[in-house]
């Protein structure tokens, strides 16, 4: 077992492919050891050890869903972050297939703690998850989480979801586009304490359906975004019945081409 380490999914077996060469046989493979690769990472339970799985550029066609169940376990690419287009050589891009009936997303980090499954302070870093019109969501969310350089685009419903009381939560220079519906949504999002869900530099553009929908939220900061060109609404803040939605802030924000609505 690895303490703290880096880890070269590679080594667990991990394969690159391509739309001719992919199989039913080689995504369930490639998920197999992704999954090997971030068991290799012993973080001793809920102490905050983890490590580092690396994946390097090139694409992977691989079933989903990658849950993470360990605390400070990063999933990082060599690329395809902020920015991505896909003649990027230097991305690397995982493209996520319909896999088994009932799969909802890519990455699944919503683990609770005192279940065992507390992935705190884990996340995703450098990376291009294509959802390929096939996944209802890219990543879902819940705990404290970090994102650098995430580009996740052609989700059936939202790129990315954080619920379930989202502290300490960090988004930054990542990209929620091109998705068959919405960008991202944000919702049960509660301040601890005095921290909060920030998200900066990140941009939601030319989504089917509103970029960024926030909905019953508690401590929220969006800095430097750029909301564009997304169908319906750009930002879109709602508060149910019973529900809360307070103490948010919103510093610079480009919207273009998009409405707000409140």
């Amino acid at each position: 077992m690895i303490q703290g380490a880096v880890v070269n999914a590679v080594d667990y077996g991990l394969t690159q492919n391509s739309p001719t060469t992919v199989s039913n046989a080689s995504t369930v493979a490639n998920r197999a050891a992704l999954l090997a690769a971030i068991a290799a990472l012993d973080n001793g339970g809920d102490t905050p050890l983890g490590g580092t799985v690396f994946i390097p550029a090139g694409d992977y066609y691989i079933d989903p869903e990658i849950e993470i169940t360990k605390r400070s376990v990063i999933i990082q690419g060599n690329g395809g972050g902020y920015g991505y287009v896909p003649s990027d050589t230097t991305a690397t891009r995982l493209h996520f297939t319909s896999g088994l009936v009932g799969d909802e997303m890519g990455f699944n980090l919503q683990g609770i703690p005192g279940t065992g499954t507390n992935c705190d302070f884990s996340g995703l870093q450098n990376l291009y998850i294509d959802c390929q019109s096939v996944l209802p969501y890219g990543v879902i969310v819940g705990g404290a989480k970090i994102f650098d350089q995430v580009t996740i685009s052609y989700s059936v419903f939202a790129g990315i979801k954080l619920t379930n009381y989202i502290n300490s939560t960090v988004i930054t220079r990542c990209s929620f586009s091109n998705n068959n519906t919405h960008g991202a949504i944000m919702e049960f999002v509660s301040v601890n304490g005095n921290t909060k869900c920030s998200i900066s530099d990140t941009s939601f553009l030319r989504n089917g359906g509103n970029g960024l929908i926030i909905n019953n939220a508690v401590g929220m900061e969006v800095n430097n975004c750029t909301i564009e060109s997304n169908l319906l609404v750009g930002l879109l803040i709602t508060k149910p019945t019973g529900g809360s939605l307070y103490n948010l802030a919103f510093n610079v924000i480009w919207i273009l081409h998009s409405r707000c609505r409140l």
